[in-house]
């Protein structure tokens, strides 16, 4: 992948971008598999690559290093066959249970080279996993509203490829 966003001190650059950054968006979802399962869908690029970008979006690139400093980075493709690109560095992971990870979007978005951060707690409940995520500092309420609507289609995708691999 070429000119990824630069990603450096998340909670610096937050603090920096003052009250404006104060945005958080919450999404849970009880998904039908196992925690170690939706982990590995979470930080494997070649399950990455299946699920995530919004619903009608295709992703053309990923690269995953899942451990505490490690980096992340997609690349999508919209209808329109406009490129977006985004890339993070995983601040903790807890195998199964937490991912916490730096999520930039490269020029070409409306928020590029601002560093926001992720956060998803998975949770054990019976046979399935409670996933809740935080997605903090967005800019906006208007983009709130937009990273809902990605954050959503990406997960309708991320369920079926579980129930893929339930199957």
């Amino acid at each position: 992948m070429s000119k990824l966003p630069r990603v450096s001190r998340p909670l610096e650059r937050l603090a920096m971008q003052g009250a404006q950054a104060d945005v958080v968006l919450h999404v849970r979802r009880l998904l039908r598999a196992p925690q170690e399962m939706v982990f590995a869908a979470m930080t494997r690029a070649d399950m990455m690559s299946r699920w995530m970008c919004p619903e009608s979006f295709i992703l053309s690139a990923v690269h995953s290093d899942p451990r505490t400093g490690g980096s992340f980075g997609i690349e999508m493709r919209s209808p329109e066959g406009v490129t977006y690109k985004a890339a993070g560095i995983y601040l903790e992971l807890r195998p199964h249970e937490l991912l916490i990870y730096t999520w930039t979007w490269a020029e070409g978005h409306t928020m590029p080279n601002i560093e926001t951060v992720v956060r998803v707690e998975l949770s054990p409940r019976g046979a399935e996993t409670l996933m809740e995520m935080t997605h903090s500092g967005l800019t906006s309420e208007e983009e709130r509203a937009a990273h809902e609507t990605g954050w959503n289609g990406a997960f309708d995708k991320l369920e079926a490829l579980l129930d893929e691999h339930r199957a």
